[in-house]
């Protein structure tokens, strides 16, 4: 496949007096009439759009929403796309309105980015499309962007034992935005992460063509494996690279307070952590407990006093993270990267009030870990600050 056309106009064509129109009418109503007029009738589209009269329009909205801190405005209309023609038309609708649309496929989206902004929008949610093959002759698979990262481990697990794919942790992230971030998990030091392991795509540009890695370019494939594809294109399928893993996987669990060593262990850590044998993925998590916090670092005491449901976890590089420049890759943060610290919050609904004083002394965590002298410290770089809920 090198380019699919984008689905043509039906009706008349639209002259003067249809513009006048046009700009005399709501933006929802003249969005919802061009998918109409631009929608296939072999995959009519909509059965796949939901309004606010729509009985059905709120359960679709927060079906997919895990961070309720961030869950307003509503959109204007949810296109829940049954076919790639619905993606076409949903493109070059919104271009052809100015009308802006957030692009949703999956529920581990910490900021809201995928279903809330500051204007009038749509969501173009992508959570039919969702199929996974399977080739373990050619190791590959093609998985579409609606597909979860644990549908598409149980998927290989169904035919292979000796196979696995390189990604994230908890089971619903969305296939199509995790790998577009870089998409790192436990395999990362291993292989690399999700984004280093695509080898082919299906996308939707912004002239509603369907196109793949030959009739994109190798700038564009290379764009959004790992800088996002928000900004560049949608997302309708990746073609991902099955890697081996052992039939047996060893996993061990060592826990430690504070007067048992703990700051001795982390510290240790800290020097061999990126240079381990690339087999081995050891991470540190923290969790504040009960106990003496006398001789604690300020980290630790910032964390203690903050309440139980903070969390810490750091993810280390290395391997054959170091080993791909960062240059070849949209993710920069590759070779001199020792770990990633990620800062936690779990949260849930009925905690959201109670959390809120929780999210502001979490902000100012980062300023703790300012090291006060480079030579006395093993420098690391802090990615980002998670106020969200993990693996629901």
């Amino acid at each position: 496949m090198s380019q699919r056309r984008p689905p043509s106009v039906k009706g008349k064509k639209r002259d003067k007096s249809d513009a006048a129109l046009t700009n005399s009418t709501p933006v929802k109503d003249n969005f919802l009439q061009c998918l109409s007029n631009h929608s296939q009738s072999a995959n009519p589209i909509n059965e796949a759009v939901y309004t606010s009269s729509n009985s059905s329009f709120s359960s679709v909205l927060q079906s997919y929403i895990r961070n309720h801190r961030i869950a307003t405005p509503n959109p204007l209309v949810i296109i829940a796309a049954k076919d790639d023609s619905h993606v076409q038309v949903t493109v070059i609708c919104s271009k052809s309105l100015g009308l802006q649309i957030r692009i949703r496929s999956g529920s581990h989206d910490y900021d809201g980015l995928s279903y809330v902004f500051n204007v009038p929008f749509a969501i173009l949610d992508m959570f039919n499309l969702r199929s996974i093959h399977i080739n373990v002759a050619d190791e590959s698979a093609w998985v579409q962007a609606g597909a979860s990262i644990g549908e598409v481990y149980y998927r290989i697990a169904e035919k292979s034992k000796v196979h696995g794919f390189p990604a994230g942790v908890c089971s619903t992230l969305g296939v199509g935005g995790h790998i577009t971030g870089g998409g790192y998990g436990n395999m990362m030091r291993k292989y690399g992460l999700s984004s280093d392991n695509v080898v082919d795509a299906q996308v939707v540009d912004v002239k509603g063509r369907i196109l793949d890695r030959k009739s994109m370019g190798e700038d564009l494939f290379c764009a959004f494996r790992g800088g996002g594809a928000a900004s560049f294109c949608v997302i309708l399928s990746w073609k991902i690279k099955l890697v081996a893993v052992p039939a047996t996987v060893t996993v061990f669990e060592v826990e430690r307070t504070v007067e048992q060593g703990a700051m001795d262990v982390v510290w240790k850590w800290q020097q061999v952590a990126d240079k381990l044998d690339e087999d081995l993925f050891v991470r540190l998590l923290f969790k504040p407990v009960n106990g003496n916090k006398e001789g604690l670092e300020s980290i630790w005491k910032v964390l203690t006093d903050i309440n139980e449901d903070v969390g810490m976890t750091w993810n280390p590089y290395g391997g054959k993270m170091s080993k791909i420049p960062e240059t070849e890759r949209a993710f920069p943060r590759r070779a001199g990267n020792i770990f990633k610290i990620q800062l936690s919050l779990l949260t849930s609904p009925r905690t959201q009030e109670r959390h809120f004083s929780t999210i502001v002394l979490l902000a100012l965590v980062p300023i703790q870990m300012v090291p006060i002298k480079k030579e006395e410290y093993m420098e690391s770089s802090i990615s980002r600050i998670i106020l969200t809920d993990w693996c629901v």
